[in-house]
């Protein structure tokens, strides 16, 4: 019997171990379904939460892309039409909506700096005081050291570099900005003078004020938007009687000439109004003569100078004249001179010359240097001497041109000079005058403008993915993105 009372104990104490086994494992299977059940809702939130980033990112994305869209769609009558200036932030978020990973997502935009382009802009594309488009080292040069900075009342636009080593003497423009192209410039480098950075580069292209909402930057117009290209007009008429002298005034017509004509010393000469080809040989103006170009157009500065026996000359008088010949294609006003084959123009004299008239969505040009083989020197306007106005345009794209002045004299281009390579001094400063078309502050568009991006969850929240950019104003219309973060 007592045997059989030690197995009954026994048996009590099996059922009680079994019984905390089975307590202790179901603890444990709790703990791990609780586990399992919390590691798969945090699995859950996490995948929701880098989804909503994606989408977030995806919205930013999305804003840029229409950003850049809408500015290339912009023309002459309708600008840009998404946050265009320095504004509080606008949603931009299409009408229909913007899904992404199921979630939907709204965005803004808010421009910082700078502006996009308006209606209007594409007019003063072109609207700059100089175009150098050289790519060499040596495309842009300034001489004469010493004396006070050469000033330049526009916008400037060098298609190469801009070197301190070429340029011996300071450039400051005033009205306008300092841009490079962005592909073959070292415009990247550029820097302008501030009270927190004193050091500018290259010290010798200077703002006129740093602080004047002016750019010494950058930009991706290429050199061939930086001006008109310009159309040769139709000369139908060959010279061969000019000049016939007028009471002592020498008087010439328009045409083609074979020949530049000979400017001789002590003569006062009169160019009818119209179009001049010269096709070998150069125009050379000596130190005692003056000439005078064509009839002065609406708004022309007039001749800072006596014509002599020119001074009373008209298109009018000459054209009646005995000797006057026929055929003559005379224009409005002003006349156009260009130097193509061999024919090159050099003044150490007195020249005056007046607007022409321009076909539709071209611009007046007085002087068209045609460039050739070996970049001879079209342009030499370098004798201490000589005065020389132009009204219109220097236009010499595939040119070199060397354009100076000194104290005594003047040198005035009114409305910009285009050059391949492009040499201006004057030992004061105070003789040169080289003014963009449109007249200073009618700048070019800003290169590019500096936007704020704000894309975040439609149905609220606070969080948000933001965006810094800037974007190009010109094709290819870049956006360089400066930072981006979640918040």
């Amino acid at each position: 019997m007592k045997n059989r009372l030690r197995r009954r104990g026994d048996d009590g104490v099996t059922l009680v171990l079994v019984l905390v086994f089975m307590l202790i494992v179901g603890l444990f299977t709790t703990v791990a379904l609780d586990k399992a059940q919390s590691t798969t809702i945090l699995g859950s939130q996490i995948r929701d939460r880098a989804n909503l980033q994606y989408a977030m990112d995806a919205g930013v994305d999305r804003a840029l892309q229409r950003i850049r869209d809408d500015d290339a769609a912009a023309t002459d009558t309708v600008g840009a039409t998404l946050c265009p200036t320095v504004a509080p932030p606008s949603d931009i978020t299409e009408a229909g909506g913007f899904t992404f990973n199921g979630h939907s997502i709204t965005y803004t935009c808010q421009t910082l700096a700078g502006r996009a382009k308006s209606a209007g802009d594409n007019v003063f594309d072109t609207n700059f005081a100089i175009v150098v488009t050289g790519t060499n080292d040596d495309s842009f040069q300034s001489s004469n050291a010493v004396g006070e900075a050469l000033p330049i009342s526009g916008s400037v636009y060098v298609a190469g570099p801009a070197l301190d080593g070429q340029l011996k003497k300071p450039i400051v423009v005033s009205g306008g900005d300092i841009v490079g192209y962005v592909n073959t410039s070292n415009c990247a480098s550029w820097t302008s003078a501030s009270p927190a950075n004193p050091t500018e580069s290259p010290a010798n292209l200077r703002l006129f004020s740093a602080t004047g909402g002016y750019l010494k930057t950058c930009t991706e117009e290429t050199p061939a938007q930086a001006y008109i290209a310009a159309v040769a007009p139709t000369i139908s008429r060959t010279d061969t009687t000019s000049p016939i002298t007028i009471a002592g005034c020498k008087v010439y017509f328009p045409g083609t000439y074979a020949h530049a004509p000979n400017i001789g010393n002590h003569t006062d000469n009169y160019f009818v109004s119209g179009a001049y080809q010269f096709n070998a040989d150069g125009l050379s103006v000596p130190n005692t003569a003056t000439v005078l170009g064509g009839k002065p157009a609406l708004g022309d500065v007039p001749a800072p100078f006596s014509g002599g026996n020119c001074n009373t000359m008209t298109d009018a008088i000459a054209l009646a004249d005995v000797n006057a010949p026929a055929g003559v294609n005379v224009s409005a006003s002003g006349v156009e001179w260009i130097f193509s084959g061999s024919s090159t123009f050099s003044n150490s004299g007195h020249v005056s010359l007046f607007t022409p008239p321009a076909a539709t969505g071209q611009v007046p040009i007085n002087i068209w240097a045609v460039g050739r083989p070996g970049d001879p020197t079209v342009v030499d306007v370098t004798d201490p001497n000589s005065t020389t106005l132009l009204n219109a345009k220097l236009y010499g794209p595939d040119a070199s041109i060397d354009f100076f002045a000194n104290s005594q004299t003047s040198t005035e281009v009114r409305t910009g000079i285009v050059a391949k390579d492009l040499n201006i001094g004057a030992p004061s400063g105070a003789g040169l005058a080289i003014f963009s078309p449109g007249g200073a502050n009618e700048k070019p568009a800003p290169p590019f403008r500096t936007i704020k991006i704000t894309a975040k969850e439609s149905s609220g929240g606070l969080a948000a993915n933001v965006a810094v950019a800037t974007v190009s104003n010109f094709s290819p219309y870049t956006v360089d993105v400066l930072s981006w973060r979640s918040q």
